[in-house]
């Protein structure tokens, strides 16, 4: 489970003219600017809070339901906040929340489980549930001395179809698109400020992800997955869409084309961007297809830069944009201190709507930014990878985010 709640070391206090209730904070444990409560000091101990963490109904937390009550998951979902000229990418807590134990609590330490906090999963992104249980198995399974039978029983209440539909993710594969927000590990870019690396846009879209099973040396069937599902046939009604996407891109000949002429055999992983998905904020007529990344599963490691340009290539499969400027240069030539996101996402997260395939990333100068005005949009972030994907995390914009919640 990823982290969504730690504990936090107040970094600095800064006054926010003409408000006398609250102040901007940062942290020494991440990069984070957010919002609190007048009466917080420099070197004070917190819950830090992140948003899309999504919070149980605890009389604590009541004062949140008016602005942030998640009616799907019953408990409250945690949103950027504008408050003051800025913009607050998460909540604190005094650390009174946390229960009580015999050890301490340290900085740094994650308290998500301890506080039942969950990560927001968009409803086209989320695992699927568990189907019910019929009522004879449900009873059956619900004592000890017969649950034996209930287990023998289930699977033949199941369809073909049901059989199949919680089939998970190949995680053994390739790995869930889930990038590390540099905010929560700024020690990344002292650890590869010389690293030779790549920047690209981050789309706003959806994830999908295309392979084959491989068994005795032989391409078995080819199947495709969301974030978190694999759909291995077309008939799961949910992955038609992620299907569709597959054939239109013409993912499963390009894969097996490439293996078969480099013996390298791909999962490819990339943005399905367009209409229906995450409000199709570029226009796009039709479902468009990116990639960003690809693993060969034989050999087990991810392709360079420069392979996974040679594949786009040859299959015709375009990448996410890559920000041209900022290829093959140490790190920390785009970004030395996880201060310096805010400045880069005011510079780099847009495009201008003047046509599908034209996809700009700077503003003119003495331009000024805007959403869904005058044709300008914002992308949600860039990702920066490693030339040989030693490392990668994404910088998202504040802005962004405020305006897309």
């Amino acid at each position: 489970m990823r982290n969504m709640a730690k504990i936090v070391t107040v970094k600095s206090v800064e006054a926010i003219p003409d408000k006398d209730r609250i102040q901007r904070l940062t942290f020494c444990e991440n990069g984070y600017t957010v919002i609190g409560d007048k009466g917080i000091e420099q070197g004070q101990r917190l819950v830090f809070v992140e948003v899309d963490s999504l919070l149980p109904l605890r009389p604590e937390f009541e004062f949140l339901r008016a602005r942030c009550y998640h009616e799907k998951s019953n408990r409250f979902l945690i949103k950027p906040l504008r408050m003051g000229g800025s913009i607050s990418m998460g909540i604190v807590f005094k650390t009174d929340i946390l229960p009580e134990r015999k050890k301490p609590y340290i900085a740094g330490e994650d308290v998500t489980a301890i506080l039942d906090i969950l990560k927001y999963e968009p409803a086209e992104d989320a695992s699927k549930k568990k189907g019910k249980q019929p009522g004879l198995v449900k009873f059956l399974m619900t004592y000890p001395s017969t649950r034996w039978l209930g287990k023998l029983l289930l699977p033949l209440f199941r369809s073909k179809r049901d059989r199949h539909e919680n089939v998970p993710f190949p995680s053994g594969l390739i790995a869930k698109s889930d990038e590390t927000t540099i905010q929560n590990c700024p020690e990344m870019l002292e650890r590869h400020r010389d690293t030779p690396c790549y920047a690209t846009i981050k789309l706003e879209g959806q994830s999908v992800t295309f392979l084959y099973n491989y068994r005795n040396k032989k391409l078995q069937d080819f199947f495709v997955c969301s974030r978190t599902v694999a759909y291995p046939d077309r008939s799961q009604k949910e992955g038609i869409e992620f299907w569709a996407t597959a054939d239109a891109c013409g993912a499963a000949g390009a894969i097996q084309r490439y293996y078969e002429q480099t013996g390298k055999l791909l999962a490819i992983q990339g943005e399905r961007c367009g209409p229906g998905v995450q409000k199709n904020v570029y226009g796009f007529t039709e479902t468009r297809f990116f990639l960003y990344t690809a693993r060969d599963i034989i050999a087990n490691r991810y392709l360079s830069f420069q392979e996974l340009a040679d594949f786009s290539a040859a299959a015709n499969i375009p990448l996410v944009p890559v920000i041209e400027e900022w290829v093959n240069i140490p790190l920390g030539s785009i970004i030395l201190a996880v201060e310096d996101a805010d400045l880069i996402s005011a510079r780099y997260f847009f495009r201008e709507k003047t046509g599908e395939a034209e996809l700009q990333y700077r503003l003119k100068d003495g331009e000024k930014p805007a959403f869904e005005k005058n044709g300008v949009y914002f992308h949600e972030g860039i990702v920066i990878r490693g030339m040989n994907q030693e490392f990668s995390f994404k910088i998202k914009s504040p802005e962004y985010a405020y305006w897309f919640s």
